[in-house]
């Protein structure tokens, strides 16, 4: 069987938590799948667990890291092992409704694109709640999409890699792939739809991303999750400054205003929520966090030089850290 969709998943300490997960991968209605798990080194058994479905099922592969490679070279290395039609991503506690490959491989067929994406749902277990995350945008280009995932919005679908399928081709002939992760853990979907989206819009901006306007996968939020755990304030900075890096020195993007405002929004709002963290958990001034930034000379310029492309959608923080940077940064 050649398979349609490969999905990878890293997998680490999930435990009992990836049950749920690999059932519904492989009781998708598309059967054309082959689903690739990255044994990232997990020391609590989560190994055999996939193992024995391996046993059961030849649609599932499975790499074994030698050393543990963290979710960005994990996800990299099943890119390169994979044979699909299509690249899915999952993470290894998550799980998706029975009918999401199907529809997302439809979608992308009929509309002849290199990506296409649903809408995601959360789901908090200490609340015990779900929590609808629908977005009102009712058609995506791979240059609104790349604005977006500039913009950094967390309820976006832009940002994240699971509630998508890309084309392999594409993404193995242009060389795109994930940061590592043991160099700054977070942001890696949004550096690496960052990279989609930039070079699609190279040759065409125009081309539609189709669009499957249903809640098709749930990320389940424990209290587990890498992004819970490494959500510092110098990760933030270290990938915000990629991202800044190529807007500086790209013409598509440093020419364009829409970016600007963009990049200034979403890094003024994802700095600003570090900057809180970084209070809350240890207790450092905000201001003096900020000070920081003059070690990332790509996001200060973008920051001191766009400030004035003030939003009314920022809050008063928002703009208090932004004029902060801009004077003291």
């Amino acid at each position: 069987m050649n398979p349609k969709i490969s999905v990878i998943i890293p997998v680490y300490n999930a435990g009992e938590q990836i049950k749920p997960c690999l059932d519904a991968i492989l009781s998708q209605t598309l059967k054309e799948i082959e689903l690739i798990c990255v044994l990232d080194c997990p020391t609590d058994g989560t190994d055999r667990i996939v193992e024995a479905y391996a046993q059961k099922d030849n649609r599932i592969k499975v790499l074994k890291n030698k050393v543990n490679l963290n979710i960005g070279e994990s996800r990299n290395k099943g890119i390169e092992a994979a044979t699909g039609d299509y690249i899915g991503f999952s993470d290894h506690d998550d799980y998706m409704e029975p009918t999401m490959y199907e529809k997302l491989y439809k979608a992308i067929t009929k509309e002849n694109s290199h990506v296409s994406m649903c809408e995601r749902g959360d789901i908090l277990t200490k609340y015990n709640k779900r929590v609808e995350r629908l977005d009102d945008q009712k058609t995506y280009t791979v240059w609104t999409s790349l604005l977006k995932t500039i913009a950094n919005k967390q309820n976006l679908n832009t940002v994240y890699v699971w509630n998508k399928i890309y084309d392999r081709k594409f993404i193995q002939d242009n060389n795109i792939r994930f940061p590592d992760n043991k160099e700054f853990p977070a942001g890696e979907d949004i550096l690496f739809n960052f990279q989609v989206f930039k070079k699609l819009s190279e040759t065409n901006k125009t081309e539609a991303v189709a669009y499957v306007r249903e809640i098709l996968y749930w990320h389940i939020f424990h209290g587990e999750n890498t992004s819970s755990r490494v959500w510092k304030f110098d990760y933030i900075c270290r990938y915000t400054n990629l991202i800044a890096e190529e807007i500086s020195k790209n013409r598509l993007l440093s020419d364009s205003t829409e970016v600007k405002q963009n990049a200034y929004k979403g890094f003024i709002g994802t700095l600003t929520s570090g900057l809180y963290w970084a209070n809350k958990d240890n207790g450092i001034s905000a201001f003096k966090q900020a000070h920081n930034i003059k070690k990332y000379p790509y996001l200060r310029s973008i920051l001191k030089d766009n400030w004035t492309l003030y939003n009314k959608e920022l809050s008063i923080s928002k703009n208090i850290i932004g004029l902060f940077i801009k004077l003291f940064g």
